[in-house]
């Protein structure tokens, strides 16, 4: 006879009576004396099922549980104070990340749930600002640290895939003034 016991780790899906919504959980086991589980849900079985899938192969792989709670925000924080002063040698280039980081994305995304960010959220932001007459170079540079920031969470295990590197950056406009061409015409002449 086969036991329809779950074994540990296995977690348990059940359909909440209040809102109808399902949910799942699986026990992580103790940790200094306290019990970890980490909760899923969604509007069908199916789709909880997936999750708790998911959950269960980042657990057995040895990769730390997504932390749902940790915002945009938050992560860039512990970037910018953590990781980058290691990782660029330039102090250039420790202002411009911070400048980027501090004064622009952490204040538009940064109550949002890492998790839970999106292309389209960061094609968004960077429409937004582009449309507010930042130069494309800035624009492109807002990106790029978005980029590397993000890159650094999936290396944490914090999010499966780099959000912000499936955006494109922008694009500039290829017309050329009359100025540029007359410079360009007679920036340089062969002798004679």
């Amino acid at each position: 006879m086969v036991s329809k016991r779950r074994g540990r780790s296995e977690g348990a899906v059940y359909r909440r009576r209040s809102d109808r919504l399902w949910l799942g959980v699986v026990d992580l086991g103790c940790q200094d004396g306290k019990r970890i589980r980490k909760y899923v849900s969604a509007r069908t079985r199916a789709e909880v099922v997936e999750k708790l899938h998911a959950l269960q192969t980042r657990c057995n792989a040895e990769l730390p549980p997504p932390d749902n709670r940790i915002t945009v925000g938050e992560f860039l924080e512990h970037w910018l104070s953590n990781v980058l002063p290691g990782s660029v040698g330039s102090v250039n280039t420790i202002d411009n990340y911070t400048w980027a980081a501090r004064g622009h994305i952490i204040p538009a995304l940064g109550r949002k749930r890492l998790l839970k960010l999106t292309p389209a959220e960061v094609a968004e932001f960077l429409r937004a600002k582009a449309d507010a007459g930042m130069a494309k170079n800035s624009v492109s540079r807002l990106r790029s640290v978005l980029v590397a920031a993000l890159a650094h969470a999936v290396l944490e295990g914090l999010l499966g895939r780099n959000v912000a590197a499936l955006v494109r950056g922008p694009r500039g406009s290829t017309k050329r003034t009359h100025s540029s061409r007359r410079r360009r015409a007679t920036a340089w002449r062969p002798p004679t």
